[in-house]
């Protein structure tokens, strides 16, 4: 029961290692990758992910005085992005649940006035508010997200770490490369990247002897495919994490249409930067609020003719390799791990 609750706080059990029930979307993606990485280093035993669709089937097997991480991303739970279930659910559920995180992915959308997503926001936000109200600890992506929840929702935010990669993180910085180029993710990102950038992309590899590896499910774009084709693209559909890691630890280039204020939520920009691969961001430009500088950690478009050279590349690779190391995957886990250590509570 949290502390302002008007009730008495009580002692939790004190154990060895925290067992933690992870709640996440059931769909192919970032979030559920995420949730799986970071259990996996959790340990066998203390990390249990729950995995719930849009209807919010499974039930939850939650035992009394759980620990409970939740992964929040609206659109995860519902088609809209409104999942009113889920937050009734913890809201009956919060007196059996010891501790409480939840692990902002998203906060809510927003769009112009003919979108669904402009009407329904502020819905979002009213239940993106409830559920840091329900938390006992917050994790956020980005630090616009954790100025957003400390100025809407009381408590404070106490972490703020960028995605992690979910194909492998390299060790070093400094593995050969190849001249090759990578455009990694979901069919719809990888689709806007290639229209993002049009027939330039084909004509820069072209002039620069480089390889496109295209990796992800198909684009359902005949135009698109056709481009690929005729470019001699290496189309290597859906891989598995140690595949993806294999291509990308040899590569030079890592194509991303995103807008920079977003960056760090981006799993594939977090992929590239782990692989010290150089990230070429092809989408809106803007101010980054979590330490990431065009020309430095990535390059904005294409390289210039006269800029384009191993050095330069490598460079900008590094730079986004320092920069990912303060939130490996690795300290997603201990910090959740810190944030759940056992505590006696004060008796006096």
């Amino acid at each position: 029961m949290k502390p302002d609750s008007g009730q008495a706080m009580r002692t939790p059990a004190v154990t060895e290692r925290p067992r933690i029930s992870m709640i996440c979307p059931d769909v192919p993606g970032g979030v559920l990758d995420y949730a799986l990485a970071v259990s996996a280093r959790l340990g066998a035993g203390t990390g249990d992910v729950v995995r719930l669709t849009a209807d919010g089937v499974p039930a939850w097997p939650l035992p009394a005085d759980a620990d409970v991480v939740v992964h929040w991303s609206g659109y995860g739970y519902s088609r809209r992005g409104t999942p009113l279930w889920l937050l009734r659910r913890l809201a009956a559920q919060r007196p059996r649940i010891r501790r409480l995180a939840v692990v902002f992915h998203e906060l809510y959308a927003s769009g112009p006035p003919w979108t669904s997503a402009f009407w329904l926001s502020p819905l979002q936000r009213r239940l993106t508010r409830r559920l840091a109200e329900l938390a006992d600890f917050r994790v956020a992506s980005r630090r616009a997200s954790a100025d957003w929840l400390a100025a809407n929702a009381p408590g404070a935010v106490d972490a703020v770490l960028p995605v992690p990669s979910n194909v492998g993180e390299l060790a070093d910085a400094d593995p050969p490369r190849q001249p090759a180029v990578v455009v990694f993710g979901g069919a719809p990102l990888r689709a806007a990247t290639y229209r993002s950038v049009g027939s330039d992309l084909f004509a820069w590899l072209s002039r620069h002897g480089l390889t496109l590896h295209d990796i992800g499910p198909p684009i359902d774009d005949p135009r698109l495919q056709r481009d690929l084709e005729q470019s001699g693209a290496r189309r290597h559909g859906y891989i598995d994490a140690d595949a993806v890691q294999a291509v990308l630890r040899e590569a030079r280039y890592g194509l991303l249409a995103y807008p920079v204020a977003y960056l760090a939520k981006s799993g594939v920009f977090a992929a590239y930067a782990a692989n010290a691969v150089a990230p070429v961001v092809l989408g809106a430009p803007g101010t980054n609020r979590d330490g990431l500088r065009a020309g430095e950690h990535f390059l904005a478009g294409l390289p210039r003719d006269d800029d384009d050279s191993a050095c330069a590349c490598a460079g900008v690779a590094g730079a986004a390799w320092d920069w990912y190391q303060p939130h490996r995957v690795g300290v997603h886990a201990a910090t959740l791990a810190r944030l759940f250590a056992p505590v006696t509570a004060d008796r006096g």
